[in-house]
């Protein structure tokens, strides 16, 4: 009974915190599209832009790792959270629409950092339920996975009311702000993990 109550509280968690990381996103990008295409050649520059993307993220990527093995897996993955709000925070405010470097950065950026940010917050669903039941752990993942498609479309409503009333810039700062919010829940989630009970359970298991 005490497994079960923790591990719809684990769920729970994992949904609202990838929901939310997809709302982030979803927020973010839309500001950052709305940007990009007002310029003249934003079209044009897609095929380079995407290009640099994947090129961009292989770097990310290796920092990853080499934090979770120097630091550990919470401080790199707060760590990462972290990165990516305080930048896209302190770059929003000067951002113009149209052709220039620090827009094309941000638009290289938020795809690149964000694809590593779920990929690490679904490696923590991954190692939460590893030794879980394959059934219970296949609808546990059903659940994350639902909380995620919600997130993102609560980032999309909220990008489409907020539109017509904000720069697209702020849509980049308010991304920022919500990734905070995942930062919390994160945090809350190795809370959970390393609580008395989840050890006494798994050890009776």
């Amino acid at each position: 009974m005490i497994e079960n109550r923790e591990a719809r509280l684990q769920t729970l968690l994992l949904a609202l915190t990838l929901g939310l990381a997809t709302a982030a996103f979803i927020i973010a990008k839309t500001g950052r599209d709305a940007l990009f295409f007002q310029g003249s050649g934003g079209l044009l520059q897609l095929p380079l832009v995407y290009i640099n993307i994947g090129v961009a993220s292989l770097p990310l990527a290796l920092i990853f790792v080499k934090a979770m093995k120097t630091w550990g897996a919470r401080p790199a993955r707060v760590g990462v959270l972290l990165l990516a709000a305080v930048i896209m925070a302190a770059m929003a405010p000067f951002l113009e629409p149209g052709d220039n470097t620090l827009l094309l950065a941000v638009f290289i950026f938020i795809p690149a950092i964000f694809g590593l940010l779920f990929a690490s917050l679904w490696l923590l669903a991954d190692d939460i339920f590893e030794n879980t039941d394959k059934r219970e752990a296949a609808r546990a993942f059903s659940r994350i996975g639902a909380g995620t498609l919600a997130g993102g479309m609560m980032g999309g409503l909220i990008s489409k009311g907020l539109a017509p009333y904000l720069d697209p810039k702020w849509l980049i700062f308010m991304g920022a702000v919500v990734i905070l919010g995942v930062i919390s829940l994160v945090m809350h989630v190795h809370n959970v993990l390393t609580t008395p009970t989840l050890c006494n359970t798994e050890d009776t298991g």
